[in-house]
């Protein structure tokens, strides 16, 4: 599969979790581009110091059991952090 997807592009935009509760919650990438937090706005791409457009983090496991996997020609780009827990 291929394509892009946008999360939290826009100011206001909530945080992502992957994993909230006891069941195991999985997100799987077979391909295709996810754009987090605005990594290529252009006020925050390139940036070594911004927190991208939310100053959201891609939250993995924090809440419960969580999976995120990313496999072919997968590629995943955060204007924040990836936390995994």
């Amino acid at each position: 599969m291929g394509g892009t997807f946008r999360i939290g592009e826009f100011d206001g935009d909530s945080k992502i979790h992957i994993g909230e509760g006891t069941e195991l919650s999985s997100f799987i990438m077979n391909g295709g581009t996810i754009f987090y937090d605005g990594p290529d706005d252009p006020a925050v791409a390139g940036s070594r110091s911004s927190a991208g457009v939310n100053e959201n983090d891609w939250e993995v496991g924090e809440h419960g059991k969580g999976r995120f996997e990313m496999h072919d020609d997968a590629v995943f780009r955060a204007g924040d952090d990836l936390k995994n827990f």
